[in-house]
Formats: structure tokens, sequence, C-alpha cells
């Protein structure tokens, strides 16, 4: 955030009033965060009130039920308990609340149409509606002039809107809103500080037999299996010639075996030493459940047949997949992203150069999890 700032760009916190507490997809359905109120302010309340004192600027809500705090049933979108009572109540938020996209399956169904959706949202609290119909603009004016939204719901909005606008210097237009191309002085410290994200979020999930820092010498022949809708095996590729650098043989990516075609064949990965099986789902890519399912799920199938203790599970994405699709594999490491600072934080954590220093943000002793 504080980057941000100095790059004259305003943040938004999202989504409140807490995301990831469930696997659902608020593109798709409206999902909720179940903590009750003393794990929640211990958590979430702490995260979202540190900055909000720090002084915020605006704070997105999500499609998100919040049942230990709210009388309603209705997501942070429509719900003046959560956006009023809590958020700009009792949190003492001044900043501009935002909806999340209002088109999407978290926010639907509530009311007829999405011109609706536009109109109770804002009626709830939200001061800056994300994607409404064009004709949001007149049915809210007319609202307004006849009354039904008070003008004290518009006149918060606009102080609050104004207000941010105000304290980060956009009122004024600017000639230069768009910068140069990066000087390559800029290019290194965007690349500095890239590694610094990666080396840091880099996580040791398991390792149940204390065998990372991993050798050539121990392990010398290493197999490499990528699961994911996409094949993205050439973006993965650095894995291995990072690998290859430090002395280990690694044939080439096989991605999704499938068990029918290999389950004759499985003595063929007796060979390796150690099989790194990569995860590397991406969000709304494509758009689903987070769940793995056709050619992905036939690779974890495959990948669980291999004797345990040769698997090394990395998540490139999801956190939870390790955990939860190949659980039995002793080495298991969360990385965030695949991009090229990533693969290199795993390959350089697994050999010993940087320590593992992140720390897994979900809870994979969760029942929903396995």
């Amino acid at each position: 955030m504080n980057g941000m700032y100095e790059s004259e760009v305003v943040p938004t916190l999202k989504h409140f009033p807490g995301d990831g507490e469930t696997m659902k997809n608020q593109h798709l359905v409206t999902s909720a965060n179940n903590m009750g109120m003393a794990e929640w302010n211990q958590t979430f309340g702490t995260m979202y009130q540190t900055l909000i004192n720090d002084g915020v600027p605006s704070i997105m809500v999500g499609h998100i039920r919040f049942p230990a705090y709210q009388t309603d049933d209705l997501p942070a979108t429509f719900s003046k308990e959560l956006m009023v009572d809590l958020l700009k109540g009792e949190m003492k938020f001044n900043g501009a609340v935002m909806s999340d996209a209002l088109n999407m399956g978290g926010a639907g169904g509530f009311f007829n149409t999405i011109e609706d959706i536009a109109v109770e949202t804002f009626k709830a609290g939200v001061d800056l509606v994300l994607w409404p119909e064009p004709e949001y603009m007149d049915r809210m004016e007319q609202l307004i002039l006849s009354g039904e939204v008070p003008m004290s719901r518009l006149d918060d909005a606009v102080q609050r809107i104004w207000g941010v606008r105000e304290a980060h210097g956009l009122l004024l237009k600017k000639d230069d809103l768009f910068a140069d191309d990066l000087s390559e002085a800029e290019k290194e410290e965007s690349a500095a500080a890239a590694k610094f994200v990666a080396e840091n979020a880099v996580t040791l999930v398991d390792d149940f037999f204390d065998e990372v820092p991993l050798s050539p010498a121990v392990y010398p022949r290493i197999g490499i299996i990528s699961i994911s809708t996409e094949n993205i095996d050439e973006e993965l590729q650095l894995t291995v010639d990072y690998l290859r650098s430090e002395g280990f043989e690694v044939e080439e990516i096989i991605h999704n075996p499938n068990w029918y075609a290999y389950q004759s064949s499985l003595s063929d990965f007796e060979r390796f030493d150690k099989v790194l099986c990569m995860f590397s789902n991406r969000v709304s890519a494509p758009m689903g459940s987070s769940m793995l399912k056709g050619d992905e799920a036939m690779g974890a199938w495959t990948a669980n047949m291999i004797k345990h203790e040769k698997m090394i599970a990395v998540s490139y994405g999801n956190p939870v997949y390790p955990y939860y699709y190949l659980d039995k594999a002793p080495i298991k490491v969360n990385a965030y992203s695949s991009d090229p600072f990533s693969q290199k934080a795993v390959v350089d954590a697994l050999v010993g150069r940087i320590h593992f220093s992140g720390t897994t943000p979900v809870r994979l002793n969760d029942p929903a999890v396995g």
C-alpha cells in the first residue's frame, strides 16, 4: 500500500468482512465468513481496524455473509448492518465503501434486475457502485428526488468520495497521468522487489523426514509432473532449468499424466529419486470451482499412485492443493505464483540457498480442506 501511495494510486482493501473462509467462488455463488466474533476480532477485524486507523482510503465489500454479526441473511453488498453499523459505525471507517462487481453470481437473485441490485447496494451503504447499468443513474436521480432514497445517503457517499479525491490529489487533472517506460534503474528496483516478495513468501508446509535442503548427491534424478487445466509447461520449464543448474538430472515435464495410461507403467517413476509435482491452476482460468476435475484430476490420481516418499508437492497457485491432493507427500511447498521469481525461490529454498520464511495464509487443518 505504501508503494501505491508513493505512485499516487489509491489502494482499496478487499473483500470485507473477510474472504477465504470457504472455497466458494463469489463470481458464481454467495459466500460467507463463518468465524465467530472473537476469532474474527483477532484476525480479519484486527487487520481491517489497523489499516482503518492508518487511514486506508477505500474498502471493497464482498458478496459475503457474516452470520456472527448479522441478523439479516444478506451478503455485505446489501447489508446495512455490515456497512453502516459495523464498518462505518463501530470501526469508524471514514473512507469510501466500494461494491464488488454487481454482475457476479454472489450478488444475484436477491432483487429482480441488475438495476435493482445497484440501487439496493447504494441504499445499504455502498458509496462507489462497481459496474452498474447505465440506467442506474437516471433511476437513482428519480429515487432521490422522490425521497425514497434520502439525500443524506447521497451526501454521505459524495463526502466520502470527495474526501478521498481531495486527500490524494485527485481533484486536479494531471497531464502526466500515465508514466513513461520504466528506466533501467526502475526496472532493477522492480525486479529486486519481486525477488524479495517471492523469497519471503515461499512456504514449507511439510518436511516430514527432514530432507530439506535437497542435494543432487543424495537425490540425483528428479521427475517432474505438472497438474493444471491449461498446459503452461513452457512457463514451468524454468523450474526444470533451475534444478538442472543445481546439478540434478531432470527429465522433461509430464503434464496431467492420465492414470489409465500410466497404471501399467507406474514403474517408470521408479528411476527417479524424487518426483516433483507442480500444481499451477489460476483463478478463473477457466471459470468454475477451484477443485480439480477432468484431466487435472486424473493427473492427481496418478501422482498419488507413485511411492509416497518420493513425492514433493509444490503449488504455484492455490495453497490448499498440496495438502488436499497430495497429503501423503512428505515435502509440501506453497509459492502462490508461477512467475519466474517464485520458481527461482522454490528451487533456492529446496536446496538451502535461502530459508523458507513464508506462512500459509489458509487453515490447512480445516475440515473443509480434509
